[in-house]
């Protein structure tokens, strides 16, 4: 087994596991469970990074068959780009549906023209002339025109003020997208961090507390390692005050040493059947069983 720590040394993966790729000097490994290392020389740990970063990684540096096979999902988002309209090409009902807007805008023109006149006129008795219902029929009249005849500036209309209200919605779109942008980043990073906690042997152990199935339990310098690290992380507590792992008997019932804390039953919920993935069994514990 070779163990690569990451961030600060209390967690690891197994590189004998993992697969590794030298881009531009700096190795990036990819554990069994899909999380992603960076390394930026030996000798040095490793740091958890994003599935997209490790991708930018690879395509700046020209490895495009690696971001390929190991982004299939960002690799095919590259290619997804609407095809741009080449200049100077126009559709063949370009005539007819120009010819339709004038003829419709001029016809709503001439109405609103007509309302306005009898209104000055008086041709319309006071009780009808324009009023707050007239005048949204006059406004609503000429944005229809203005669609008609120029829908692009709907399109590129970004800033909407109404008295001390305004509203600046291309900035309020962009601020939008950044915070869910923000919010997937983080969830990915948490959910990387927190599957790279325990190695998959540890994560059995775990499974058997929660089980029941703790029987027959031998002593081994690894499998006291590896509770020590459960303990020191928080996901498990001896069920003796002050108990050293070092005191437990050649053959026990892990459940009358161990049991898992609040946190360890929480870990479990979330991230147990992420760790092993599903249809899989858990790997066995080559030194406890």
């Amino acid at each position: 087994m070779n163990l690569l720590p990451v961030g600060d040394g209390s967690r690891y993966i197994d590189l004998s596991t993992a697969q590794c790729f030298d881009v531009r000097g700096i190795t990036y490994c990819k554990s069994q469970y899909g999380v992603w290392v960076r390394r930026e020389r030996e000798g040095r740990s490793g740091q958890v990074i994003t599935e997209r970063d490790a991708f930018k990684a690879f395509i700046n540096a020209k490895m495009q068959a690696d971001a390929e096979s190991n982004f299939p999902d960002l690799f095919k988002e590259g290619f997804n780009v609407e095809a741009a309209t080449e200049p100077g090409l126009k559709s063949a009902d370009t005539t007819p549906r120009n010819l339709w807007r004038f003829v419709f805008g001029g016809f709503i023109v001439l109405v609103v023209a007509v309302y306005i006149i009898a209104t000055i006129i008086g041709k319309i008795p006071a009780s009808r002339q324009i009023s707050l219902g007239g005048l949204a029929v006059i406004v609503i009249g000429v944005i229809f025109i203005i669609t008609l005849f120029h829908p692009q500036w709907i399109r590129d209309v970004q800033r909407f003020q109404l008295g001390s209200f305004s509203l600046d919605m291309r900035q309020r779109l962009q601020e939008i997208q950044e915070t869910q942008k923000d919010q997937s980043k983080n969830l990915d990073e948490i959910h990387f961090i927190l599957v790279a906690l325990v190695t998959a042997s540890e994560m059995k152990h775990l499974k058997d507390l929660d089980r029941g199935s703790t029987a027959n339990y031998e002593r081994t310098p690894s499998l006291l390692a590896e509770l020590r690290r459960l303990r020191d992380v928080g996901l498990i507590e001896p069920t003796r005050q002050k108990y050293k792992f070092a005191r437990l008997p050649a053959k026990f019932d892990l459940a009358d040493y161990v049991r898992l804390t609040g946190r360890g039953n929480e870990y479990l919920g979330r991230v147990g059947a992420v760790v092993t993935p599903p249809g899989e069994s858990a790997p066995q514990d080559r030194a406890s069983r």
